[in-house]
Order: structure tokens, then C-alpha cells, then sequence
């Protein structure tokens, strides 16, 4: 913690009480110098830590204002029900999708909760995350339509185009039902760039978690899903570090050469610098120790040590929504930065693809391939002669590049214009679908890498987890 000194006090203690198992006193050594409660609490909420944060001063019994106090729990007994709905509604698909004959897995969620923390009431989350294979991607859709969810990115009934488009160019699709209440991402990649996690098949040797009280669901085996959180984190910035967390959960109890077989397990798969970053980011500021000669590697790979330093001025910043006025140069790393997370030119030309064509784009433009690839060039086009210049030339001027820039991806001026829906930007704000100030005010909404891995299962990962092949 000490090699970042410009992370407040505050944050510092957040990230203590985010260890797992809790040590209690470590959490009351650094709560005993001043702490800012109110600052302290909403980076809790920023990070979307409260339930553990409420957990681990509980059993540290720190001596907190009363609001703060009653703030966090009642924030831990709110995500302890939202929970236990998504657990139960993930039965429900799980049946729904079982009875059409067709297999679906379970990522992060309840299912995460249960095998990381053993309990459903620490892990805060925003939407239930399944998978199934492409092939059936046109039949999961209908399910979900006749289980009352709709695109969150189109109010109509999606067309077959529409769906192909999706598979051939997206690697997820939002869906929502009870005015946004309950949302579902369903999945037919573990990653948006298949380069990260090549290979990888996840069903091959899926792994079972029992939620207590409500029944089984499957999920990716325990070395699989070490990879897929490496990545998924990483598309994210590691901007909350309530996906650190949970990582660094899973990982209590691994030795360095299960750490170390569970890095080279995600290298193999193309995905060695994300696994590499939260390694790094899990030793400075949760206290997880590699194995020394891993530890040197990594902190020596310059790649590697650009994405801990990334990730750190995104978790110590302000709220991860990108798009805001006067945060032009932010929004450009954010651009560019996925392009470090792989190796070589497939990786490098499938990025490119992503960073044009979006999940709203393939369902608004079902275009061919060949006319969707034109249509983005050209679009590019006009946007650099209507800006003055190439991206790069242009966004050293601050007061030429904010409007356009802004929005996230090049493509998005000529298509706004074309058709007027705000289309997919790396994350923005979205409106809480709970009380003003709630755990749901800030909804991220990204197009950026999401995945998954395999390996061998390390059997010192996910003890609460029921591992059946």
C-alpha cells in the first residue's frame, strides 16, 4: 500500500476491509489514524464494496458514526435480497433454458458469491451474466423474450438479421424486464477479443456450485474462471475494486505454485498480461504474495507494469463513466488501451474491429460484412476531415476534440446523426433504477473485453464450491 501514497486514507482502509478472509487487525490498525467517514462511505459506494466493507468493520468493530453505520447496513441488507432474487431468477432461466434443450453457464453473480465467499450477502452485483454457444444464440433470444426480458438497446423484438449481425460482430446483448430491475447479459464469447482466450471451450468440463436454499448452477471450473476474471477486469480498467475483490477471494488459500500455475494457465491462453496486471494489483493492495521469481517477471514486463498503473488511476479516480464533458484525454486511453492486454496482429486487427462496430451498431445497422466495413471507414473519414485532422492530431487540442471525442468511438458522429439513439460508449451513466443515492445509481454500461479461461482446476480455489464434472 505504501508504493502509492496518493491513495487516501480512506481508500486505503476500503481495500483492507476487501481482504478475504477479513483480518481484523489489520482493518483497526489502519482505521486508527482520522478517516473521513463520509468520503469513506462513498468510495464504498463507488467501488460497490459496501456489504463487505459493512462485514469487515462489523467484525473488526470499528467505532463509526451512527449514519455511516446505519448506511452500511442498510445498504448490506439491500444487497443481500437483491442476491437472493437473482439467485432465484437464475433457477428460473436455468430451467427455462434447460427444458428447450439448451446448455447455459453461469458467470460471476451468485454463482461467484457462493463459491468465493461461501455466502450470497457480501458480493454486490447489478445483473445476472450467462453464456451459451453461438450456434444457439437465435433460440436463447427467443427465450428470453418469452420470459418477459427485452434488448436494452432496442424496445422491439429483435429481427433474425439483427441477431446474426449480433453474433458475428458482438460477443454479449443486455437484456431487461421490470422497467430495468432485473438484468441479464447473455453471452455466446467469454471474450469480446477471442485472441485473449484462445481455445477455450466452456463447456467442455463445466463446474457445479449449490446455492443454498436455492439449487444448483453451473459455471466455469476453478482455473478457467481465474482467466476469465483476469480478463473481464481488465477490460474494465480494474476501475472497482469489487472485481479485485472477488478475484483475490477465490485465491485465498492457493499457494505461490497454485498462483503461479493459474498465471500460466491464463498466458497459455493468450491472457498472460491481464493475469499478470491482477496479480500484481491482488500483491500491492490486497496483500496476495506470488512466488518471488513470478513477482520479479512481472513487475519487470513494461506492458504489464502500464496496466497496474492504469488500473490504479482508474480505481483512484472518480466514478468510471467516461463521455463526461472536459475528459477527453481519459476517454482516448480508454480507446487505446485494450490494445495492450494482447499480443500480436490478429489481436491487434480484431481490437480494431471492436473499437469501430459495437452491440448497438450490428443491432441498428445489420449490415453485410463487407458494407458494415465501408460504412465504418467511411465514417471515420468524415470524422477526422470534419475535426481537422487525425484522431492523434486532434486530440491535442482540447477545445476542437471534446465534442466528438467525448462519445466514446469515431463511428458514433456519422451514426448519431443517420439514427438518434445514443449507441454504445465504452461506459456511461444510466438511470438508477432504485432510490437516489442506492448501490444502482451508476450502472456501467461497457462494450469493452469480457472473457473467460481454462486450465487444470487448483484444488486450494473456490473450497465452497461443489466441483462436479
Amino acid at each position: 500500500m505504501t508504493e502509492w501514497p496518493e491513495f487516501s486514507r480512506e481508500f486505503v482502509l476500503l481495500a483492507t476491509c476487501c481482504r478475504w478472509p477479513v483480518d481484523r487487525d489489520r482493518v483497526r490498525a489502519v482505521a486508527a489514524g482520522p478517516i473521513d467517514w463520509g468520503a469513506f462511505v462513498r468510495i464504498a459506494h463507488r467501488h460497490r464494496v459496501l456489504a463487505m466493507t459493512h462485514h469487515a468493520a462489523s467484525l473488526a468493530g470499528l467505532p463509526m458514526p451512527a449514519d455511516v453505520t446505519e448506511s452500511l447496513t442498510s445498504a448490506a441488507r439491500e444487497i443481500a435480497w437483491q442476491n437472493l432474487a437473482y439467485a432465484r431468477e437464475s433457477v428460473r432461466l436455468r430451467d427455462a433454458f434447460e427444458s428447450a434443450g439448451i446448455p447455459i453457464l453461469f458467470l460471476k453473480g451468485v454463482v461467484l458469491a457462493q463459491a468465493a465467499y461461501g455466502t450470497l450477502t457480501l458480493k454486490q452485483g447489478r445483473d445476472i451474466d450467462v453464456v451459451v454457444r453461438a450456434a444457439d444464440v437465435p433460440s436463447a433470444v427467443r427465450i428470453m423474450e418469452a420470459e418477459g426480458f427485452a434488448s436494452a438497446d432496442s424496445a422491439r423484438r429483435l429481427s433474425p438479421a439483427q441477431i446474426g449481425a449480433l453474433v458475428s460482430y458482438g460477443s454479449q446483448i443486455e437484456f431487461t424486464r421490470n422497467g430495468g430491475r432485473i438484468r441479464v447479459e447473455l453471452h455466446w464469447h467469454l471474450a469480446g477479443n477471442p485472441h485473449l482466450l484462445r481455445g477455450l471451450d466452456p463447456f467442455v468440463r463445466p463446474m457445479t456450485v449449490l446455492v443454498p436454499g436455492v439449487g444448483t448452477l453451473r459455471t466455469l471450473p476453478p482455473d478457467d474462471l481465474f482467466a476469465y476474471l483476469c480478463v473481464h477486469g481488465a477490460g474494465h480498467f480494474w476501475s472497482r475494486l469489487k472485481w479485485l475483490a472477488d478475484l483475490d477471494a477465490g485465491l485465498a488459500g492457493t499457494d505461490g505454485p497454485g498462483l503461479e500455475r493459474l498465471y500460466r494457465h491464463a498466458e497459455r491462453l493468450g491472457a498472460g498480461r491481464c493475469a499478470g496486471q491482477a496479480l500484481l494489483l491482488c500483491h500491492r493492495l490486497l496483500g496476495r504474495v506470488p512466488p518471488p521469481a513470478l513477482l520479479h517477471a512481472l513487475a519487470a514486463d513494461r506492458h504489464v507494469t502500464r496496466l497496474v498503473t492504469t488500473a490504479v488511476f482508474r480505481m483512484n479516480g472518480a466514478d468510471p463513466s467516461p463521455g463526461k464533458p472536459g475528459h477527453t484525454m481519459r476517454t482516448l486511453r480508454n480507446m487505446a488501451e485494450p490494445f495492450r492486454l494482447g499480443r500480436g496482429l490478429r489481436f491487434f486487427v480484431t481490437q480494431t474491429r471492436i473499437l469501430l462496430i459495437g452491440t448497438a451498431d450490428a443491432i441498428h445497422w445489420p449490415l453485410r460484412a463487407g458494407a458494415r466495413l465501408f460504412l465504418s471507414v467511411v465514417a471515420c473519414s468524415i470524422a477526422a476531415v470534419a475535426t481537422g485532422g487525425p484522431v492523434s492530431k486532434r486530440a491535442a487540442d482540447r477545445n476542437a476534440a471534446p465534442a466528438l471525442i467525448r462519445r466514446g468511438i469515431l463511428v458514433e458522429l456519422l451514426l448519431e446523426r443517420l439514427h438518434p439513439i445514443e449507441l454504445s460508449s465504452p461506459c456511461r451513466p444510466r438511470p438508477s433504477t432504485t432510490r437516489p443515492g442506492s448501490m444502482q445509481s451508476v450502472t456501467c454500461m461497457d462494450n469493452s473485453i469480457c472473457s473467460s479461461a481454462r486450465f487444470r482446476p487448483s484444488i486450494a480455489m473456490w473450497p465452497n464450491a461443489a466441483g462436479r464434472r
